[in-house]
């Protein structure tokens, strides 16, 4: 840093103007500490003989920093973006055979989107007491202490009470309230999406449970079972993230061929969950009063 003060006699007596403050580039950013009466105004030039750093002299930035600034405004920052602004505040329903792998994308989904996951197995372990180290050993010690036609009809309450929930992803259990079709009255309003995992050498049997989640899931995810010694380590969140990138090429395309989905699901949601879908009816409808009409006799003929 050169200032008026700093610099030599014989310098200031070959300049018929006061020098002003200069900051000299250098490896490191030296602070000006000259007083605001010497720095120049922002609209002068520099005057002419003072000396700069070549650009390849210049400080290079953290290779770290940069490269996280490279992946904060990549490409796929801005696809998800536009991805979140299109769902608005529509949640997910997660479903699967298998409680864990439905928890696991869930969790993978929320870090992708922005939303909140939610286990139905953890609320119900709660509220029953029960333990279990993840959702597949909760349901298990919730189906011994419920049975199956108890547990069925808990869950189901459970997801009647969430309905109205923005931007959450809620993880379903196992054989729960998802293997019923009345339940999927309070279920049209959010997206509903299957995972499953295919074993070709041990094929999964053909339930009435798994053809009702079949028939209603609106994005379906297949995984093949990992064989081979290369495969062995797989752990449940790696297929979970494998799932991830297979569903989100499905949701825009899901997105895309029904455009207005966002606004139907959001209606059903705000209308109360009527049991109107996919054709959601006006505000003043009632499935009640619809049956009624529908079942008045028609007006007496006319007599001669």
């Amino acid at each position: 840093m050169l200032s008026l003060h700093q610099a030599p006699a014989g310098l200031i007596a070959r300049r018929s103007q006061p020098i002003a403050p200069v900051c000299r580039l250098t490896r490191r950013l030296a602070r000006c500490q000259a007083s605001s009466t010497d720095a120049p105004s922002p609209q002068a030039e520099p005057p002419q003989g003072y000396q700069t750093v070549p650009i390849d002299q210049l400080p290079r930035p953290n290779p770290k920093a940069s490269k996280r600034l490279q992946a904060s405004h990549g490409p796929q920052t801005g696809v998800y973006k536009a991805l979140v602004d299109t769902l608005g505040s529509v949640p997910f329903t997660v479903m699967s055979d298998d409680a864990d792998l439905s928890w696991a994308l869930a969790q993978q989904m929320s870090k992708r989107l922005g939303w909140f996951p939610v286990s139905t197995a953890k609320i119900l372990s709660g509220l029953h007491k029960t333990g279990g180290s993840g959702p597949a050993e909760q349901e298990a010690q919730l189906l011994a202490k419920l049975g199956r036609a108890a547990l069925v009809a808990e869950e189901a309450k459970v997801l009647a009470g969430m309905r109205s929930q923005r931007r959450v992803i809620i993880s379903t259990l196992a054989g729960g309230a998802v293997t019923d079709s009345a339940a999927y009255t309070d279920l049209w309003g959010s997206f509903l999406v299957w995972i499953d995992e295919e074993d070709k050498l041990k094929p999964k049997a053909d339930t009435a449970g798994r053809r009702q989640v079949a028939g209603a899931a609106e994005m379906m995810i297949k995984l093949k079972k990992s064989r081979g010694f290369a495969r062995t380590n797989i752990t449940t969140e790696d297929k979970a993230r494998e799932g991830l990138d297979a569903l989100m090429a499905r949701l825009v395309d899901y997105l895309n061929d029904n455009l207005d989905i966002v606004e139907r699901k959001t209606n059903y949601v705000s209308r109360g969950c009527r049991g109107d879908w996919p054709e959601v009816k006006p505000a003043g409808w009632f499935p009640v009063m619809d049956g009624l009409e529908r079942k008045q006799p028609p007006p007496p003929e006319p007599t001669a």
